[in-house]
């Protein structure tokens, strides 16, 4: 995806400088699905009645 997304900004943008590298993308979607589990676990109490 970032290889898409700088030969589009390449060829559509040349006057943006190139886009950094990404170097701690696994903490990112650590952290990514820990907030998706939380948001689904908070689903699941208001459809189950529990929570207010």
């Amino acid at each position: 995806m970032f290889d898409l997304l700088n030969w589009v900004t390449v060829n559509f943008f040349p006057h943006v400088t190139e886009l950094p590298e990404l170097s701690g993308t696994e903490t990112l979607v650590t952290v990514l699905l820990s907030l998706l589990g939380l948001g689904a676990m908070r689903t699941a109490e208001k459809l189950g009645g529990k929570a207010k």
